[in-house]
Parts: structure tokens; sequence; C-alpha cells
């Protein structure tokens, strides 16, 4: 039997301002990097996110869940993400494991 999902819940999750802050710095910094790198296709994906997070729309697919899972994870384990973003990412990176549906990491 297969973990993966391909649909994901119409509720949105709710994050406080500090996890806000933290998910868009870290999709913003892929984002940024993915452009400026002419041999990665582009991030049409993570720009969907990206949209999203700056509309306020914190309800995603079950694969971009996956993405935004990815993306934070490696932002709170790299040396230039600031001090102060690390935690938030790491516990929306645990909130994604434990609550969203999909082909997440566990």
């Amino acid at each position: 039997m297969s973990d993966k999902i391909d649909t994901a819940s119409d509720a949105p999750l709710d994050f406080a301002p500090a996890k806000q802050w933290a998910i868009h710095s870290a999709v913003l910094d892929y984002v940024e990097d993915a452009l400026e790198d002419d041999d990665s296709p582009g991030p049409v994906v993570e720009l969907v996110i990206l949209e999203k997070i700056e509309a306020g729309d914190y309800r995603f697919t079950a694969f971009e869940y996956d993405r935004l899972r990815d993306i934070l994870a490696d932002y709170a384990d790299s040396e230039e993400t600031p001090d102060v973003d690390r935690n938030p990412a790491n516990a929306v990176v645990d909130r994604i494991d434990h609550q969203c549906p999909g082909k997440v990491h566990r």
C-alpha cells in the first residue's frame, strides 16, 4: 500500500507570525536561487507556493506540502539562515510531518 496521497485537506494550516516569516523567507530564498541558476529547471511549483503565501493562503496540495517541507528543512539546516528563523522553520517541518497528507517524509 502506498503512502502517497495526491490530495490535501481544504482547510489551510494556521501559522503564528514567526512561522509565516520563516516560511516566506525559505520559499523566497529558494525561488531566487533557482531563478539565478541557469542549469536548474524553473521553480514553477515553488512560485505557486510563494504566491499563495504572499496572498495569505496557507492551503496547499499534497505535493506542495511535500515541496514546502523539503524547502523548510533545507532552510533550517543552512548556515546562511538567520538563527531567529531556525526554530520556526523546524516547527513547521514537524507540523507538516504530523498533520499533512501526502508523500511527506516521516
